[in-house]
């Protein structure tokens, strides 16, 4: 990382559904130490986020922090928005390995097993929704990923966080390299 970011505050996301029915709970008078686990998909998940459901994250306005994302759960897609308008996901690396020219989006779609790392910049103020980006396969619910609480105001922050386009990893080329061994 650039000098500016490499002691920056770092936000890991091991998201996953918890499969847990209400409904069922309440229509048949379940004791609470003895949860039913429902389907996924059903409409009565809670995400959850490091075992928590709706974490709160600290930050600074104009800050920049190191986020791992991962969708840790065993069978849904996640789909994320940035919780700030105007200020990209800036993906570092995907599934643990680095890229090499860093690439920005709004929303990532992360599939079961997955993990990105980005860089984020926080705009404006107050308690900010992290979510679930809506679409055909999760509506009607609004999964909430985390609050984002942002204290300060940007226009009194200096911008000493750069955002890098590249990642000063060496680039090998293996292609010509000697094979020390080979299995038989």
């Amino acid at each position: 990382m650039p000098k500016p970011l490499q002691n920056i505050t770092t936000q890991t996301f091991a998201t996953r559904d918890f499969p847990f029915d209400q409904l069922y709970v309440t229509t048949n008078n379940i004791q609470h130490d003895l949860l039913p686990l429902s389907n996924t998909d059903t409409g009565h998940e809670r995400l959850t986020v490091n075992g928590e459901v709706n974490p709160q994250i600290n930050m600074t306005s104009g800050e920049t922090q190191l986020w791992h994302l991962a969708n840790i759960g065993p069978e849904n897609w996640l789909y994320v928005r940035s919780p700030f308008p105007g200020q990209p996901f800036h993906v570092i690396a995907e599934d643990g390995y680095p890229v090499w020219h860093v690439w920005n989006n709004d929303t990532l779609n992360i599939p079961s097993g997955s993990r990105f790392d980005v860089l984020v910049t926080a705009t404006g103020n107050g308690s900010i929704p992290f979510r679930t980006v809506s679409n055909s396969y999760t509506e009607p619910y609004d999964h909430l990923i985390a609050t984002v609480n942002v204290q300060g105001n940007q226009k009194d922050v200096k911008d000493v966080n750069v955002i890098p386009t590249t990642l000063p990893y060496p680039k090998k080329d293996l292609s010509n390299a000697t094979i020390a061994a080979q299995s038989p």
